[in-house]
């Protein structure tokens, strides 16, 4: 889409939402690739906005984060205006906003979170002050991206800036709302209003002209590798990979490989400190190759897993992203290693929404490491695991050299 906005003569402006801060940061960075591309002719502004979070100084998000650039425009922080007007902190406040609005009002995309799409900031900016100005929206149209994964009221959030042409992008058969409340999930609030449309449609679809449900089947993030096995079990096969992600360079690593241990999990289910320690040791190995200037990440379904694992990685002085696998629904990263800690039950792991999600994060390598003596149990687990044993991409990993760190970069090694 940013690609079409980029041809037209008149520039639509368009107001891009997710659920998480993670998925809007995937966005953010996916457009400003696309804009690397482009002429000078067809470039378009963008601009994050919203989040709260740190980022690594050296993120390309952080040069389109909305304060970052009203500190340039203004002068580095307010450097000037605060010489000016020490005395008068309404006027630098006024001044700061005006700016402000005039970023928003002439900026061509923003990228923002659901919930804060109506913060003041946007509010002051874009909500309609009267009725008749319903009628003269500033935005061309809403995309919001993860869409099966927002509660319903969320969704319904950009209208309140009179929004009237909504594009809900998402995957119900990845995650969906996560709701708590057994009286609000009795209710529906569980389902997405993304998959009650996509149901309602297709009852319907017999009956109706037009059918404004379309499936998205070129996928640009994961090597084919990696999309083989999401796409046979999970889309029918009906995934393609695009030109684009055939051509780039390959690493020295296996683009998908399961390592099988031995290690088991404590008595809380939610913990293999085997497997911690495997996963750091190769986080260690891959941040000293060519993975240096890529992006790395951990997944595992247990917040007590992703704790042991930082631990592990601060007295090693590694600072790396680890993630729930939930958190993480709407991200992606260069490599990706998954701890799938059980050994006795399946645990959240029993849900093939959530094991979709986890294996296509990544886009060039996924490296899985578990002990499957549990999950063999699961159809969807035991289909993988065999998948990879036709494909050679499982090795066994002994308790001797679980954190050897010659004998497991001999294994992810092509």
């Amino acid at each position: 889409m940013s690609k079409q906005l980029a041809k037209t003569k008149t520039k639509p402006k368009l107001l891009i939402c997710a659920p998480s801060n993670e998925a809007a940061d995937a966005i953010v960075r996916r457009i400003i690739e696309i804009k690397k591309d482009l002429k000078h002719e067809s470039q378009f502004n963008v601009v994050r906005v919203g989040s709260g979070q740190k980022y690594d100084p050296n993120s390309p998000i952080v040069d389109v984060m909305l304060d970052t650039v009203i500190k340039q425009k203004m002068g580095n922080p307010l450097n000037e205006a605060n010489r000016q007007c020490q005395s008068n902190n309404l006027f630098i406040y006024t001044n700061k906003k005006d700016l402000e609005n005039e970023i928003l009002i002439n900026t061509e995309v923003i990228v923002t979170t659901l919930n804060s799409c109506f913060s003041k900031t946007m509010e002051e900016t874009f909500k309609p002050t009267n009725i008749k100005s319903l009628n003269n929206c500033h935005f061309t149209a809403c995309i919001v991206d993860e869409a099966g994964q927002s509660i319903e009221p969320l969704i319904f959030v950009p209208i309140l800036l009179g929004i009237d042409k909504l594009i809900l992008v998402g995957d119900d058969k990845q995650l969906q709302p996560l709701v708590k409340s057994k009286v609000a999930k009795d209710n529906g609030l569980g389902i997405s209003l993304f998959k009650r449309l996509k149901t309602w449609f297709e009852q319907k679809r017999s009956t109706r002209k037009s059918f404004p449900v379309t499936m998205l089947n070129t996928q640009y993030r994961m090597h084919k590798e990696i999309c083989l096995f999401p796409s046979k079990y999970f889309y029918k096969g009906e995934i393609k990979t695009a030109p684009s992600v055939k051509m780039r360079k390959q690493l020295s690593f296996h683009p998908y490989m399961i390592l099988e241990h031995e290690s088991l999990q404590d008595n809380t289910g939610e913990v293999n400190i085997g497997e911690a320690n495997m996963i750091v040791t190769l986080v260690d190995i891959l941040l000293n190759s060519e993975c240096r200037s890529l992006t790395v990440a951990v997944l595992t379904p247990y917040h007590k897993q992703r704790e042991q694992i930082n631990i592990l990685l601060k007295k090693k002085k590694i600072s790396l992203n680890v993630n729930t696998i939930d958190s993480f629904q709407g991200g992606e990263c260069d490599v990706l290693l998954i701890s799938t800690v059980r050994t006795n039950g399946v645990g959240f792991m029993d849900d093939i929404c959530r094991l979709n999600v986890a294996l296509t994060r990544a886009k060039q390598s996924l490296i899985i490491c578990g002990n499957f003596m549990s999950l063999r149990g699961e159809r969807v687990w035991s289909d993988l695991i065999e998948d990879a044993k036709e494909r050679k991409l499982i090795k066994k990993v002994s308790k001797k050299v679980i954190t050897n760190s010659r004998v497991l970069l001999a294994m992810i090694k092509l």
